[in-house]
């Protein structure tokens, strides 16, 4: 397998230039590129099927299995959380877990469900915001691969626009964050947490941005009954009570 896309969401301070850092992605790096299908062919290989269609398309849980060993062989610890305060909402493990002198990084492999993909970054994000991480990695498939997964398999092309703005838009006390994501209805109170962890400050531009995709958030999701709708027009109204 082979990386072909890297986004940086938040990149602060002198963190991302760090030996810790650098040190951490070639690390991740070199795990995404030992991922192979079948496991020991030493290539990946996909059924050329779309996954929409029932016993179609290509697993998606075993693919993870060569990465988070080999992260594993560079001193990464496998599903674990960092400690973080205590009396705070659970965010359950994560995939992998680097500790540097710098801090824990953070590590989420999301080749599920796009769901899947939102939780964990909202488990990156309360981490970093609780100060159990300085810094995470999310690693999801292309749109070329996405086609020859499952149906809904989390995928870039979901994630890209609306919290790359927002990310651009504040100056967070988070060192690095190189994910990319999009509030969605598969996680009601997502862009609700997204403005709490960074609400450090955020431009009149990224505002009416977010706001928007809110908006079209409530449209889309109405008519799916009076409770979806009125939590929608609830978490529109967070936005700007929380904005000053």
């Amino acid at each position: 397998m082979k990386i072909v896309e890297t986004i940086d969401i938040i990149s602060r301070g002198d963190f991302p230039s760090s030996l810790d850092w650098r040190r951490a992605c070639r690390h991740v790096k070199t795990a995404v590129k030992v991922t192979d299908w079948p496991h020991g062919s030493g290539k990946f290989t996909i059924y050329p099927q779309s996954g929409k269609k029932r016993g179609e398309g290509n697993g998606v849980v075993p693919i993870r299995v060569p990465c988070l060993k080999k992260l594993r062989e560079l001193g990464w610890q496998v599903e674990q959380l960092p400690i973080i305060k205590t009396g705070v909402i659970e965010t359950g493990d994560l995939d992998a877990l680097f500790e540097s002198k710098s801090g824990h990084i953070g590590f989420e492999w999301e080749t599920g469900n796009v769901s899947s993909c939102h939780r964990a970054i909202n488990k990156l994000l309360l981490t970093l915001k609780l100060g159990g991480l300085i810094g995470g990695s999310l690693v999801v498939p292309s749109d070329m691969l996405k086609v020859y997964l499952t149906d809904r398999v989390s995928n870039i092309g979901e994630l890209r626009h609306s919290v790359v703005r927002i990310g651009r838009g504040t100056r967070s006390s988070f060192r690095r964050i190189p994910l990319a994501f999009h509030n969605s209805p598969e996680n009601g109170n997502f862009l609700w947490l997204i403005i709490e962890a960074l609400l450090a400050d955020f431009s009149l531009s990224v505002k009416a941005a977010a706001a928007a995709d809110s908006f079209c958030f409530i449209l889309r999701w109405a008519l799916d009954g009076w409770v979806a709708c009125l939590q929608a027009f609830q978490l529109f109204a967070e936005i700007f009570l929380l904005w000053p």
